[in-house]
């Protein structure tokens, strides 16, 4: 059974703020907006019934409405909320004034409170988190990156530590949510099916993590040394169950769904910085799983988030393994995805076609991966289709490739072929003879890193640990063996 979904719960609550309210947003950090202006923010949303205002000064913003504690009147205040399992977090920081705000007051005398979240309004319980809560360390943090780090400049402007307020929702699950609750249900059932196909005796849970703040989810299987597992594109974590069975019984495998894929929580890649947030994200699910060290291995995108926590990162990564062409080594990119990604309604259009049927995931593999895909199960492709019509997955992609391409080819900001020769921990490329990109063009990247070993799989095309889970693992076992 799938969690129940604790962000899309209160209605529009992970649509993105405006691309330009968000980069005035951050210009403007840690400086608080004008009290005229954030009196007409709170008119405009109230007046529009939230039509209006929920994105509109870069940070998603809800309007809160208590019962006043003297007048027994009702009152309205727009504030900028965080997510938290069904609750939304609020922070009582007045701007760092010394004295909490009205409401925080209001709430505390009668904790039953209203909460509109765009057009949607919902009933809600409010509890005050001070210091002392064991939540309220991991909400601070989240709610301090929400808003930019205004939380801590606040906090630094006064004395009294400044007091969160959770407020537990009564949700009556909309049709919507009915259908992105019952669409993670159908995926985690599937995902268990294929496990079971495979023989990988995996346990599915979650993490929280700080950077970016958000829960994690990840397949553990196995024992021995641990490897951290990345998939690509818009995957999931069980893509790897082939290769899962193959290493589980000498390796301590940490399967993760990357941030807004799979069970993990959505996540916003219009304007982040994708080589930061790729390494942090990598170690940050390490300090979760109280891993100080770890193999790192990946392919395709998750090969790019494995090099840029191995570059970014070097004393938490012990090794690299890259299996199937990972993305930022070369400057190329084929010449359909880069018209994809150069066109924002080419790329949705193209996810959307890839979550139609089962077909569409076949053509897509063997059009794009040179694959054969009467060599795979048809229950890896159902698997894979569910994946893709988890809710908001398709537009995280269609996001994430307008990031990644141009016309040219691969973005700067994700080449990383420059910095390879940095690379202090012995790294393995598993590259398949019909991958994305020439396996010339691999070995050459290979003989710039200090400590490679490059190896050309004929035959094979992106994904070697799907159409030969067993070579790749020996590959691995072998790449992984303390010398003697």
């Amino acid at each position: 059974m799938a969690r129940a979904l604790h962000t899309e719960s209160v209605g529009d609550l992970h649509r993105s703020p405006p691309r330009l309210a968000r980069a005035l947003n951050r210009l403007s950090a840690p400086r608080t907006g004008p009290a005229p202006l954030l009196r007409a923010h709170r008119w405009v949303y109230d007046h529009s019934d939230g039509r209006i205002g929920h994105g509109m000064i870069g940070a998603p913003t809800l309007l809160l409405r208590t019962t006043g504690r003297h007048s027994g009147l009702r009152r309205t205040t727009a504030l900028c909320y965080t997510v938290d399992a069904g609750r939304v977090v609020l922070a009582a920081s007045n701007n760092g004034s010394e004295a909490s705000p009205a409401w925080y007051h209001n709430l505390v005398s009668n904790p039953s409170v209203e909460v509109q979240v765009a057009r949607r309004r919902l009933a809600g319980n409010a509890v005050v988190l001070d210091p002392s809560h064991p939540d309220y360390r991991r909400l601070w943090e989240r709610m301090n990156a929400t808003i930019n780090d205004r939380l801590g400049s606040y906090q630094a402007k006064t004395r009294r530590p400044i007091p969160l307020v959770a407020v537990t929702l009564d949700l009556a699950a909309s049709p919507a949510e009915q259908t992105a609750n019952t669409a993670q249900e159908s995926f985690a059932e599937l995902q268990r099916a294929l496990l079971d196909h495979y023989g990988v005796t995996a346990a599915s849970r979650f993490v929280e993590i700080a950077s970016p703040s958000l829960r994690v989810h990840l397949l553990e299987a196995g024992h021995g040394d641990p490897i951290v597992v990345l998939h690509g594109g818009d995957g999931e974590a069980v893509d790897w169950a082939p290769l899962m069975a193959e290493m589980q019984d000498s390796s301590h495998l940490f399967a993760l769904d990357r941030p807004g894929f799979g069970l993990t929580d959505p996540f916003d890649y219009h304007s982040v910085d994708l080589r930061r947030h790729a390494g942090n994200f990598v170690v940050s699910a390490m300090d979760a799983l109280d891993l100080e060290s770890a193999h790192v291995m990946g392919g395709s995108m998750g090969g790019f988030f494995a090099l840029a926590a191995a570059l970014d990162h070097p004393d938490r990564v012990r090794s690299v393994i890259l299996v199937g062409y990972p993305l930022g080594l070369t400057r190329s990119a084929p010449v359909g995805l880069r018209i994809i990604a150069l066109i924002p309604a080419l790329a949705r259009r193209f996810m959307k076609s890839a979550g139609a049927e089962v077909d569409s995931q076949k053509k897509q593999y063997r059009r794009m991966f040179h694959i054969d895909p009467d060599t795979v199960p048809e229950l890896y492709f159902q698997t894979r289709l569910a994946g893709v019509r988890l809710p908001g997955v398709q537009d995280t992609w269609a996001t994430l490739l307008h990031r990644l391409a141009a016309l040219r080819g691969l973005r700067a900001e994700v080449y990383l072929g420059d910095e390879v020769s940095r690379l202090s921990q012995p790294t393995l490329i598993i590259w398949g003879e019909h991958d994305m990109a020439p396996a010339s063009k691999g070995h050459e990247i290979a003989n710039r890193i200090p400590n490679a070993t490059f190896v050309c799989l004929e035959g094979i095309g992106h994904f070697p640990f799907l159409e030969v889970p067993a070579k790749t693992a020996d590959l691995i076992a072998d790449f992984l063996r303390p010398p003697t």
